[in-house]
């Protein structure tokens, strides 16, 4: 194979560099994460990337999502509608949340009917626990 010897001595330059110290590796930024639930509904990593989303011709995300340190909040517009909750010992599951009159989130102690039809979670606890233990793993592995 015949390469290009100024290349190759190029590459073999930066590289001694990078490797003494002299100047940083460029790293790729990875792709963001968007979480998808089984009815199609799909949610950005932030709120900016939700907006981004408007001008996107393959269609508009339904909403965002926030990682919590227990769990992973989604935000129809700009309101908490589903938390995720990621207990110790990898117990995980779905619950209702809204705002109450002074801002605070309020969760419940599970799902409402509206918002399992609303974002497509399955009737069967177990496929509903299978589908929160591929969004926490998807979630914390895309965003450490």
């Amino acid at each position: 194979m015949n390469q290009n010897p100024l290349l190759a001595r190029l590459r073999h330059h930066v590289s001694g560099a990078i490797e003494r110290g002299e100047c940083e590796a460029i790293v790729e930024k990875p792709a963001p994460h968007y979480v998808i639930f089984p009815n199609g509904l799909r949610f950005a990593p932030s709120p900016k990337l939700l907006v981004n989303s408007l001008f996107n011709p393959k269609g508009t995300d339904a909403g965002y999502y926030k990682v919590k340190r227990n769990g992973v909040l989604f935000f129809i517009g700009n309101e908490p509608r589903l938390f995720l909750v990621d207990n110790p010992g990898n117990y995980r599951f779905f619950v209702t949340c809204s705002r109450d009159e002074s801002g605070r989130i309020r969760y419940m102690f599970s799902t409402s009917t509206v918002d399992e039809k609303a974002f497509g979670l399955p009737e069967r606890y177990r496929e509903k626990s299978e589908l929160a233990d591929s969004i926490i793993s998807d979630v914390k592995h895309f965003n450490p």
